[in-house]
């Protein structure tokens, strides 16, 4: 019927939308682990920045969020 094929339509496009999403998640997931690493290695924010493609304000909370180890 025509409500089901409109159903089948809303579903195939939530699921696309959710794969999407988690897509996203993951290469966030892995810029923020990369950005995480150079920081504990020294490199400048600048570099980070340009590297991971996050802005300064993501660098900065990353690494707050990183133990001092003094």
């Amino acid at each position: 019927s025509m409500f089901d094929l409109e159903n089948q339509r809303f579903q195939e496009k939530g699921r696309k939308e959710g794969i999407q999403k988690g897509i996203e998640q993951g290469i966030e997931k892995n810029q923020h682990s990369t950005a995480k690493r150079m920081l504990n290695k020294g490199y400048d924010i600048g570099l980070v920045c340009e590297i991971t493609e996050l802005d300064k304000e993501q660098i900065a909370r990353i690494k707050r969020d990183i133990p001092s180890s003094n």
